[in-house]
């Protein structure tokens, strides 16, 4: 590790604005490659990439097959398995199967968690966030136009940017 690293107050090695933790995607499918390789090697799991999920079959409560759709061949692919997971961001799995979910705050009476809303919230949910692998090359000059509406998000400030401190650690503490 670099000392410019070491004396940052958050391990970051990616150095990413979304989160305090984030890495090079080529080095998080290395990692993850390799945490897998035992098990994709001795046939206790199948790691299926590149498709979409179409299809939900269940029986009762039950999921009995899946149908996803390769994305670069367009062949559909029955897949039955014993556990089944929505890696997605969305739940997309959630709806397909019919299966009881809620979307957004549950209420600390639901839960019990210290920092959870006094009252379920549905509509209270993450921004969808967009990440990007991008490249410096310093000879070249990539500035596009500035967009519609350029100053005004540049200048945006959220609802609780504006709130006293308490208020916004209360708020940060339970997304």
């Amino acid at each position: 590790m670099t000392l410019e690293a070491k004396a940052l107050p958050f391990f970051n090695p990616g150095n990413g604005a979304v989160g305090r933790l984030s890495a090079d995607p080529r080095v998080a499918v290395a990692v993850l490659n390799e945490m897998l390789a035992q098990y994709i090697f001795s046939g206790r799991l199948i790691l299926i990439k590149n498709c979409s999920l179409k299809k939900v079959a269940v029986d009762g409560d039950k999921i009995d097959f899946v149908t996803v759709l390769h994305r670069e061949t367009g062949d559909m692919h029955d897949v039955k398995a014993t556990y089944y997971l929505d890696g997605t961001d969305t739940g997309e799995m959630l709806p397909l199967a019919k299966a009881e979910y809620v979307t957004g705050a549950e209420s600390q009476a639901q839960t019990g968690e210290l920092h959870a809303l006094d009252k379920a919230d549905p509509l209270d949910m993450q921004a969808v966030t967009h990440c990007f692998a991008v490249d410096y090359i310093p000879e070249r000059d990539f500035t596009i136009e500035k967009p519609a509406a350029y100053g005004f998000w540049k200048n945006y400030q959220p609802m609780w940017v504006r709130l006293p401190v308490s208020a916004r650690w209360r708020i940060r503490c339970r997304k």
